[in-house]
């Protein structure tokens, strides 16, 4: 774009564009003393000289933005394509002295003009003011300026819901929420999206500091509940806060409840907040056998959750005789949400119980086993495996058939047929890992039976092993190389091996094949990280006798591939353990 064409109309004079980007301030003061009405052109986003001014390094130095006001104070109230003025730029860039020489020269345009602090309560296309812009960035000594000359922005609301204080809250900006609570407490009559107050905020948050400023400043705040009707308690037990707990009960009652008739003891128990729990249960013991709208009790969202320490500590109560068996809405009892939802851990706990009625049936004529076998609910398949064997080991502990106990609608052909698919899976993944450690045994055998005859081991002396030299490297990759291949074949013949034994004696045997399977994935993953090793250590041995290769190179080369064989596989096999365990 030429100069020519940025004088023309309003567009802004390259020189001076430049000047103001690069933060030369003898030019532009140059520039100002000549040609002023070079200021009233604007960049291609709407900016005027005072925006670009007010945001560039040149604000170390106010005389700068000071010569701009001079020459054309008008642009004091000029917005850019994005409503921005120059006051928003500056307190974005946290330029407080620039701030200071707007607030005095607003003053001063009030004085004339009779209108008062209409620069500081202008918006942007978002509706945010400047003291919404300084406290998103966090700059305290802005908001402290901003609000020194003019409060009433403080209630301002943009065009998301957000006043300065809930932006503050949000942003665990605690200084600054302090400040404006300080400087109008009326802030504080804000109400967000669902009728969230700003205390739900800041319990949410869990910024204890800020909880104990509003309570001081507004007590009456700790009673308004939000569109779900809960209070600042609720969320504070559900978030585990211990400390922010034990504050709020103080104001609080702990039996109040929320549209699903649940007090803050049921969300601790939900979101297995143990230690909340234990502040509950010894300060406020009436509210522990208290049903939520479902008339369920801690215990049953104790187990339905699958929170194990929870339901530990639920059993140790004097109080739990009148929860283990008890049903609810639907006749299910902590049992049958267990089995529902696959809650193995939490179904053995629960065993150990010699109250618990494995014999209850809920309204549709239900066990907790005949649930478990009929249940929708998302689990793995092992998740379900184990916990029809944690309810079957139930019954015979207690010398108990399980066919006599399930429900005979529950053992219809339906069931019969999951079961055998999930066998056949079984299978099929056996078949899968056969070949593969097949194929796997055999590339290792090769490669060892390919080390040339003539291949004479010049490693280092035992007591010179672990000195890492040049002259060291080659044997001991050759010694990793042989670790490798050996430990790779034999791991994927055990493999084999296992795989071969399960066929051959246990195919009909269908528990003992599901249960002993896990044993030949893990012989499987060690051979193939062994083969990979093998791999990388052999790839080393190689490059490292071609002397045109630098050994920085050879190393990263090495380096990069034991990443990509060992690394990327072990990080998804844990992130897919990650996601399991998420949906429970």
């Amino acid at each position: 774009m030429s100069k020519d064409l940025l004088n023309t109309g309003s567009s802004m004079d390259l020189d001076l564009l430049r000047a103001l980007t690069c933060g030369d301030g003898d030019r532009i003061m140059k520039l100002a003393r000549e040609k002023p009405i070079l200021f009233s052109g604007r960049s291609l986003q709407g900016n005027t000289a005072l925006h670009i001014a007010s945001r560039s390094s040149v604000n170390k130095n106010t005389t700068v933005v000071q010569e701009i006001l001079n020459k054309l104070p008008s642009l004091l109230y000029e917005r850019n394509d994005r409503g921005e003025t120059a006051l928003h730029i500056a307190a974005a860039a946290g330029h407080v002295n620039v701030v200071k020489l707007f607030g005095q020269k607003i003053k001063s345009t009030d004085n004339e003009t009779g209108q008062k602090n209409i620069m500081m309560r202008m918006q942007d296309n978002e509706d945010n003011t400047a003291l919404h812009i300084a406290v998103r960035y966090g700059h305290f000594k802005v908001v402290q300026e901003l609000t020194a000359v003019d409060p009433e922005p403080i209630l301002s609301v943009n065009r998301a819901g957000q006043s300065p204080l809930s932006i503050a809250i949000d942003e665990k900006l605690t200084d600054i929420a302090c400040w404006i609570m300080r400087k109008n407490s009326d802030s504080l009559n804000y109400e967000g999206s669902n009728q969230l107050t700003l205390l739900h905020s800041a319990v949410i948050r869990q910024n204890f500091d800020v909880i104990v400023e509003i309570l001081d400043a507004k007590m009456e705040i700790v009673s308004k509940v939000d569109g779900h009707q809960r209070n600042a308690l609720h969320y504070a037990a559900a978030s585990g806060h211990v400390k922010i707990a034990e504050r709020l009960s103080k104001v609080l009652l702990a039996h109040k409840r929320d549209s699903d008739g649940q007090t803050p003891l049921h969300l601790a128990t939900k979101n297995g907040r143990l230690g909340v729990m234990k502040m509950f249960v010894k300060d406020y013991p009436d509210v522990i056998e208290l049903l939520d709208s479902k008339k369920r009790n801690i215990l049953h969202l104790a187990a339905e959750r699958g929170h194990d320490s929870t339901v530990s500590f639920i059993l140790n109560l004097p109080e739990k005789d009148n929860f283990i068996n008890a049903p609810d809405e639907d006749g299910n009892t902590p049992l049958h949400l267990a089995a529902m939802y696959f809650r193995c851990n939490v179904i053995k706990n629960l065993s150990r119980d010699r109250k618990l009625n494995i014999r209850a049936t809920n309204h549709n004529l239900q066990t907790a086993i005949a649930i478990a076998q009929t249940s929708r609910m998302k689990a793995t398949e092992n998740k379900k495996y184990l916990t029809l064997k944690a309810l079957e080991a139930i019954y015979k502990n207690r010398d108990l058939d399980p066919e006599d106990i399930i429900a005979n609608w529950a053992l219809d052909e339906r069931i019969r047929v999951t079961d055998e698919g999930e066998i056949e899976r079984a299978k099929k993944l056996a078949e899968v890992l056969l070949t593969l450690t097949t194929l796997v045994a055999a590339f290792t055998f090769t490669a060892a039976l390919t080390i040339p005859a003539d291949y004479k081991y010049k490693g280092p002396k035992h007591s010179e092993f672990f000195k890492f030299d040049n002259r060291n490297y080659k044997g001991t990759g050759f010694m990793i190389f042989i670790v490798s291949i050996a430990s790779s074949s034999a791991s994927c013949l055990s493999a084999a091996a296992t795989i071969c034994w399960l066929f051959f004696r246990a195919s009909n045997n269908h528990e003992y094949f599901i249960k002993t399977l896990p044993s030949a994935v893990l012989l499987t993953f060690c051979g193939l990280v062994s083969m990979a090793l093998a791999f990388v250590s052999g790839l080393y041995l190689v490059l490292s006798n071609n002397q045109t290769i630098p050994t920085q190179l050879v190393w990263s080369v090495s380096v990069a591939t034991l990443l990509y064989y060992v690394f990327i596989p072990t990080y998804i096999w844990f992130l897919r353990r990650v996601m399991d365990a998420r949906v429970f």
